[in-house]
């Protein structure tokens, strides 16, 4: 009986063990995601204006359509198909 109640006790603190790394792992990857988050909000990024509306948006985030001669950014598909139309 009493090696019963020992083995009970182990695989308790086994849980108990398991889930607390488990927490502090997660723990661990909030903090760096929230790092992360940081670091790009802390670095500038390069901004460029819509061709329609004239919004600045992150280039990165930006619909890009290039002609032979130049590129054209735009802030939604929309804008784009607009002025698709207007220029023809």
């Amino acid at each position: 009986m009493r090696a019963l109640f020992f083995l009970l006790f182990v695989f308790f603190i086994f849980l108990v063990i398991r889930f607390s790394l488990k927490r502090i792992n997660a723990i661990r990857a909030l903090k760096e995601q929230e790092n992360r988050q940081k670091a790009d909000y802390d670095h500038p990024k390069e901004m460029v204006a819509c061709e329609v509306c004239g919004v600045h948006i992150p280039k990165t985030e930006a619909i890009l359509q290039t002609n032979t001669d130049q590129s054209h950014f735009f802030c939604s598909e929309e804008h784009k198909v607009l002025a698709n139309k207007n220029s023809d």
